[in-house]
């Protein structure tokens, strides 16, 4: 049986099908619903999120943060649902 790999850009997309998260938000889901099959650290991860949203996949809105710095939440547009789409196809 062959092994399926992705790109931590598509794992994300599929996170962010489920909704709106901050990064620490989808770093802590990596670690604590993929660990020890897949681990992301927060270098990558941010790297990542900034290719999905130059290529349009993703938005970002900044919020306050209440006692700390501000947060970023990332949105998935159409196009990354439908890059997300893609990928789901692909694999299938």
């Amino acid at each position: 049986m062959s092994k399926l790999t992705i790109s931590p850009t598509h794992a994300l997309l599929g996170l962010l099908v489920h909704g709106d998260r901050h990064g620490y938000e989808l770093k802590r889901t990596v670690d604590q619903e993929f660990a020890p099959y897949w681990r992301i650290d927060f270098a990558q991860l941010y790297r990542s999120l900034a290719k999905m949203t130059n290529a349009g996949w993703v938005q970002v809105r900044v919020e306050r943060g209440e006692g700390g710095p501000d947060r970023k939440l990332y949105t998935l547009t159409p196009q990354g649902r439908a890059a997300a789409l893609a990928v789901v196809r692909r694999h299938r």
